[in-house]
C-alpha cells in the first residue's frame, strides 16, 4: 500500500500537524485484509516518511519490519517554516509532537567529534525518537553527500542511541552510500539526471548506481526471516 498524507485529494495540503492516527488505520486496514499476512507487516518511510515511520514503530509492537531511507532521528518541524516559527509536523492522540530543530548542527565544524557532540546536544532534547522503543527489524538507508539534510550523521544517531540503550539488542542494519545524495533510493531504472543531483547531491553515475544496489538491498531485507 502506498499512503499518501499530504497534499492529496482531501488530505492537509502541507506537513502540518498530520494525524499519527491516520497511519495507524492504514496498518489495522491491511492487517485485516485478505490479502495480507497480520505478522508481515512492514513499513518504508523516506526522508520525512521516515518520522513517522520509526515512530510508529515505538508505539505498536506488530510491525515486522521498518525501512527508513534517508532517515531522521527525530520529529520535525511543519513545512513550510514560516517567520522562524517551528510548528508541529505531527500529532498524536489530539497533541502537537513538539519539533525538534536539527538545523544549527552544521555549526558544529570538527568533523572528528562532530557525532559525539550533537549526541550531548541532543541528549535530553524534545522531538528525538525513541529509538529503543522500537522491536521490528530496522533497515536504515543513508547518503554521504546528502544536500536536503545530513541523513548520514542521523542514521548514525539512530544506531548508538540504540547501542547505548539497548546494549543488548540488535535489531538494525545500516548501509550508507558516500558518494550519493538524498534521491538515492528509486525504481533502478528511472534513472537521475544532473539536476536531480544539483538538487539532492552526489553524482549522477553514484546515485544511479546506488538506486539498484539499495533497491536490492531493500528486498532482500524485506524476504528475510
Amino acid at each position: 500500500m502506498a499512503l499518501a498524507y499530504f497534499n492529496f485529494e482531501d488530505l492537509p495540503l502541507k506537513l502540518n500537524r498530520i494525524k499519527i492516527e491516520y497511519f495507524l488505520n492504514a496498518i489495522d486496514y491491511l492487517k485485516t485484509h485478505k490479502n495480507s499476512i497480520s505478522e508481515k507487516i512492514s513499513i518504508i518511510g523516506i526522508s520525512r516518511g521516515s518520522e513517522s515511520a520509526l515512530f510508529l514503530g515505538t508505539i505498536r509492537n506488530d510491525i515486522n519490519k521498518i525501512v527508513a531511507i534517508m532517515p531522521s532521528n527525530s520529529m520535525n518541524e511543519a513545512l513550510p517554516v514560516k517567520n522562524n516559527k517551528l510548528e508541529p509536523a505531527w500529532i498524536y492522540n489530539n497533541k502537537d509532537i513538539t519539533p525538534y530543530n536539527y538545523f544549527y548542527w552544521d555549526q558544529i565544524t570538527n568533523k572528528e567529534n562532530k557525532i559525539i557532540r550533537i549526541e550531548n546536544l541532543i541528549k535530553n532534547a524534545e522531538g528525538i525518537i525513541p529509538i529503543e522503543k522500537i522491536n521490528s527489524k530496522i533497515l536504515l538507508i543513508s547518503a554521504g553527500k546528502d544536500k536536503l539534510w545530513n541523513s548520514k550523521i542521523m542514521a548514525k544517531l539512530i544506531l548508538r542511541r540504540n547501542m547505548r540503550i539497548n546494549k543488548i539488542k540488535n535489531n538494525i542494519e545500516i548501509y550508507n552510500y558516500e558518494n550519493s545524495g538524498h534521491f538515492a533510493y528509486g525504481i533502478p531504472e528511472i534513472q537521475l539526471t544532473q539536476d536531480d543531483v544539483n538538487i539532492a547531491g552526489g553524482t549522477v553515475i553514484d546515485n544511479n548506481k546506488s538506486r539498484k544496489i539499495i533497491w536490492n538491498k531493500l528486498n532482500a531485507f524485506l524476504k528475510s526471516e
